[in-house]
């Protein structure tokens, strides 16, 4: 069984499930660690908890399997960091989607 360091606050216990890492774009360092970790507590509901958050620009989940899904708007979100005046798109390209 694969754990993480992080504790669920609703069981006191290391937090397990299927998603093995989350990863959130954010205005702030800070609110980008808050959204990760909260991403992460929700487990398979937390893209669609990170849709729905106002603050949270995009988010990338990788799961046990090594699945990776990521939050609509994530690839334009990579473009955005790593992407240039003329059009060039960066060497950061998501192929994601949210899981069904």
């Amino acid at each position: 069984r694969v754990v993480s360091h992080i504790m669920d606050p609703s069981t006191m216990a290391p937090m397990s499930g299927p998603v093995l890492s989350a990863n959130v774009v954010a205005s702030t360092a800070l609110d980008a660690e808050i959204g990760a970790k909260a991403v992460l507590l929700h487990g398979v509901d937390g893209l669609a908890w990170a849709e729905e958050q106002s603050w949270v620009r995009s988010a990338v989940v990788v799961w046990q399997d090594g699945s990776v899904f990521a939050t609509v708007g994530t690839e334009l979100a990579a473009w955005a960091v790593n992407g240039s005046s003329s059009g060039d798109r960066g060497s950061l390209l998501l192929p994601c989607s949210v899981p069904p």
